[in-house]
């Protein structure tokens, strides 16, 4: 697969709301599917669905104990990605409104 087709599969994968509230979650630590749905509200189900798109995106990582899979970001770069997509909207609600103060 060349470099810019997996380019595009990150931002495909990247461009679903739902995605981004799970890497925002793993973002402070590895959870469950179940973990992951008690704070989504959504089924088991589609919440798998989700972490198989991240996950054939390398977003995601991991590791299966007893019967439960803990998932986690796959590696600093996803932080990275992450934490500089929420700077850049950050930094465009900065420039539609001065009075919005951003926590990051």
């Amino acid at each position: 697969m060349n470099k810019e087709r997996k380019l595009a599969r990150l931002f495909s994968a990247l461009s679903d709301e739902t995605r981004i509230q799970i890497l925002n979650l793993l973002n402070d630590g590895e959870l469950t599917v179940n973990d992951i749905r008690d704070v989504i509200g959504t089924s088991l189900p589609a919440i798998s669905y989700q972490l198989r798109i991240l996950s054939s995106a390398d977003l995601v990582k991991y590791d299966k104990r007893g019967r439960k899979k803990f998932f986690r970001i796959a590696d600093a770069h996803v932080k990275k990605i992450l934490n500089q997509g929420l700077v850049h909207v950050g930094e465009d609600l900065m420039d539609e409104d001065s009075d919005i103060e951003i926590l990051i």
